[in-house]
């Protein structure tokens, strides 16, 4: 990719049993770039295995969540004028051996947007409870409906974009259920958006800070704010009238 740069942003919240083994994983097994760990107000060693292994560390006082994390990150990238970022999170289940599958349609030039699906055909080793799955399902056929783009996995955390999509998105990420919204967002500004299939593995410590016992109220939360997103006129491009 000659001199242009790729930020590895991993979200982390009291995930000291498995960070060690991701940030190695991505200098084993990906393209050469910078490892940037957002600790999300963790009360354990997630900071301090970071730096450790050699990762630059962004510390949050408390915890904010996903999308001021996520935020965080993409502010970093912006600033720093990386040219891709690839997205994964802290708990071991992404591949990192997948993030040259989720780069090659950005470094080729052909999207903006890589999505790394659950769902698709030559995806492997997700499992979840019918009642999720049926609401990622509708949560995704509502975001296809809005940007025309058949999009079946609007809640993955394994995701890369270009330069011009981090600008874009770096100042209006969404407080609450970022994911989907962005890809509202990025659709409806233009931007082009392709989903690649990837492998799901169990996570190597911890638990999920995602609860699903209540997984119906999570559903009509995460519609209305996507339906609210696409209330909005799309923010202008960086270079366009």
């Amino acid at each position: 990719m000659n001199n242009e740069r790729v930020l590895y942003l991993i979200l982390a919240y009291n995930e000291e049993g498995s960070l060690a083994g991701v940030l190695r994983g991505l200098r084993d097994n990906a393209p050469p770039g910078e490892m940037v760990v957002v600790d999300d107000g963790s009360t354990d060693r997630t900071g301090d295995i970071a730096a450790a292994e050699g990762a630059t560390l962004i510390s949050l006082p408390v915890n904010v969540g996903i999308g001021g994390a996520l935020q965080t990150g993409l502010l970093y990238a912006a600033r720093t004028d990386a040219s891709y970022l690839v997205r994964l999170d802290g708990d071991g289940q992404h591949d990192p051996a997948d993030v040259s599958v989720l780069l090659e349609p950005l470094t080729n030039g052909e999207v903006d947007f890589v999505i790394g699906s659950r769902f698709l055909s030559g995806s492997t080793g997700y499992r979840s409870t019918v009642l999720r799955r049926l609401g990622i399902r509708l949560i995704g056929g509502l975001n296809s409906a809005l940007i025309g783009n058949r999009i079946r996995d609007c809640t993955s955390g394994f995701t890369a974009m270009n330069k011009a999509l981090i600008r874009y998105m770096a100042p209006r990420v969404a407080d609450e259920y970022p994911e989907p919204q962005m890809i509202v967002e990025a659709g409806r500004a233009g931007f082009r958006i392709r989903e690649v299939p990837i492998g799901m593995r169990e996570r190597d410590a911890g638990k999920s800070s995602i609860r699903w016992s209540d997984s119906l109220l999570y559903m009509f939360q995460v519609i209305i704010a996507i339906l609210l997103t696409a209330t909005k006129k799309p923010a202008p491009r960086e270079g366009s009238p």
